[in-house]
């Protein structure tokens, strides 16, 4: 990576992660609207990937669906958000009936479907995860750190050491550097959760947040499939440096769901 790319990155890193981390200390409404914002801007670039990939997700049944899974989320939590997210797909078939060409049809509104489940609904996860008045400020604390240093150390590590390539679809990503990723992120993570909110930690708890993490992990990986399969770079150029807030959100939307079904045991 050029110097110069490194410090917008960094730069960027610094102005934004403590407006983020201050808005996931305050929640409530504040942290329902800034995710939905989040996931709107998501599903925008989401669905001008497709459209450069040569698709026709619909966009206006897209952004409803995101706003109507952050409302359900904000008004009923987890059951709120699971309500809008099963009736989303019964109107999937509305844009099409009064269309004349339907011969993409099943692909397109596939897509929508898709991005909506990734973007909108598993990103709700992290308003429910934080919803949780005695524990949710830990466990979301814990999942930003786990995602976080992962990606840290994963780049520091595959950069420095990573001789074996992890997958043919992010052939930066190493099994070194994603393997130490692994490692140092759940400790991390379970430090933060012993010393900084009084969690008791035992080798359950290392062993969920790898987990945790793995499948954040498997987030990356996603987009950087649907990027190739779409042919583009970057899902955007939201952040300087980063890219997209795709590109900086996917691994905690494959994360966030996971946190929410494993805090309990951990």
């Amino acid at each position: 990576m050029a110097f110069e790319t490194l410090a917008v990155r960094t730069a960027s890193a610094v102005v934004l992660a403590p407006a983020f981390l201050w808005v996931v200390w305050v929640g409530g409404w504040l942290f329902a609207v800034v995710l939905g914002a989040i996931a709107l801007a998501s599903m925008h670039e989401f669905c001008a990937m497709a459209t450069a990939g040569g698709h026709a997700p619909c966009r206006w049944l897209a952004f409803a669906g995101a706003l109507a899974i952050f409302a359900g989320a904000y008004a009923a939590g987890f059951h709120g958000a699971a309500l809008a997210m099963t009736v989303f797909p019964l109107l999937l078939i509305l844009p099409y009936l009064a269309s004349a060409d339907f011969s993409k049809a099943a692909v397109d509104s596939s897509l929508t479907l898709l991005g909506v489940v990734q973007y909108a609904y598993f990103l709700s996860f992290l308003f429910i995860v934080r919803s949780d008045p005695e524990r949710g400020l830990g466990a979301l604390a814990a999942l930003l750190a786990l995602v976080w240093v992962e990606d840290s150390v994963a780049y520091l590590v595959g950069s420095a050491a990573g001789k074996r390539p992890l997958t043919p679809i992010s052939p930066k990503k190493t099994w070194e550097g994603t393997g130490a990723g692994f490692v140092v992120s759940a400790l991390a993570a379970a430090a933060l959760l012993k010393y900084g909110f009084g969690h008791p930690v035992g080798i359950v708890t290392v062993a969920l947040l790898a987990v945790v993490g793995a499948l954040g992990q498997l987030g990356d990986l996603s987009e950087s499939l649907l990027k190739r399969n779409f042919g583009v770079k970057d899902s955007g150029a939201t952040i300087p440096g980063h890219g997209g807030l795709m590109d900086r959100f996917d691994s905690l939307c494959f994360s966030a769901p996971a946190m929410y079904v494993l805090y309990p045991w951990m």
